[in-house]
């Protein structure tokens, strides 16, 4: 895998430098100044021309709202929905929008909304326009931290939930207005913070748990679930090797087709990302990559579609400022 550097406008491979590939910023979108605390671009999914947007403190009550954006119109605002809680008694508390996440192969896009009674919002994109179809509530354990959709199949963590954590799968192949079938996968250790992070792709299921215990020490896991005739049977676990206790692994994953890309933000001095591949039915790592500045949460999100893998790392420093970064490599 090989770093790219937009703002450097160059590409370099250890002991190489080349100038194939370059990047220019085409737009830039801030949310609204009426909002100023809302938080605009805290959660982000770009699929093909769609691009939405979360903002978790905006709206009048502060209870988060979503913003569309299309290509096709240079990528100007489509359509922006409040969440559909907002309420003055609850002023501050909402969380709508603080995890979104654009479905590749249909319309849906699936929101989180991890504070108040936690819930998961299913939209129907059509003409530029998000219409609620599907409202999935819990109440428990930050229920919405994170959600993850792929061919109408919807992922959701709940990494505070019972013991450890949890996930709730939702299947929406058969209808839209509600799930023809919803499996529960809970944690069974204390504190692992499973489903932190979750990701999906055809017939695997992707949890991370950034506090799940090796040899004593929080260090982090990957779970793998693979579709099973009887529903999703757990496939495969994956911990860093040489990982050390607060390195946070699992605190951010990504999978498409063939390969899973594992964030550890707070492993070594800056950070670390890790790339799996799919060979002979079996995840085995394949590249880990690490951040050469202190203190950078490098790995804190990370993306892959195709080839082309991104990193996040938002406590990236420049002169005195934590002005974070993103790390494309391809």
């Amino acid at each position: 895998w090989r770093l790219c550097r937009p703002s450097l406008i160059s590409c370099s491979v250890p002991y190489v430098h080349a100038q194939d590939m370059q990047y220019e910023k085409i737009a830039e979108r801030s949310g609204r100044l009426i909002y100023p605390l809302g938080r605009f671009g805290f959660s982000v999914d770009l699929v093909g021309g769609r691009l939405i947007v979360g903002a978790p403190n905006s709206g009048v009550y502060m209870d988060g709202a979503i913003t569309l954006y299309e290509a096709i119109n240079n990528w100007d605002r489509a359509d922006e929905v409040m969440s559909p809680d907002s309420d003055f008694f609850n002023l501050a508390s909402g969380q709508f929008g603080k995890s979104v996440a654009l479905d590749k192969r249909s319309d849906l896009l699936l929101v989180g909304d991890e504070d108040g009674s936690g819930a998961a919002h299913l939209y129907l994109i059509g003409d530029g326009e998000l219409q609620p179809v599907y409202v999935d509530y819990d109440g428990l354990g930050e229920y919405g931290a994170s959600v993850a959709i792929d061919n109408k199949l919807g992922v959701i963590g709940s990494p505070t939930a019972g013991v450890g954590g949890g996930i709730r799968i939702l299947d929406f192949s058969s209808s839209l207005v509600g799930p023809s079938k919803i499996s529960v996968i809970p944690s069974l250790l204390p504190g692992e913070n499973f489903g932190r992070a979750v990701a999906v792709s055809r017939d695997y299921i992707v949890v991370g748990a950034n506090k799940a215990l090796e040899n004593g020490f929080e260090v982090g896991r990957l779970y793998i679930y693979r579709r099973a005739p009887d529903g999703w049977a757990l496939h495969q676990e994956l911990a860093p090797q040489g990982g050390a206790g607060g390195d946070a692994y699992g605190e951010s994953v990504a999978i498409d087709g063939g390969t899973i890309v594992v964030g550890a933000p707070s492993s070594g001095s800056g950070g670390a990302a890790y790339i799996y591949e799919l060979v002979n039915g079996q995840w085995v790592l394949d590249q880990k990559l690490v951040s050469d500045i202190s203190g950078a949460s490098f790995g804190s999100s990370v993306d892959i579609q195709g080839r082309v893998i991104i990193v996040g790392a938002k406590r990236t420093q420049k002169l005195w400022a934590e002005e974070g970064a993103a790390h494309i490599y391809k």
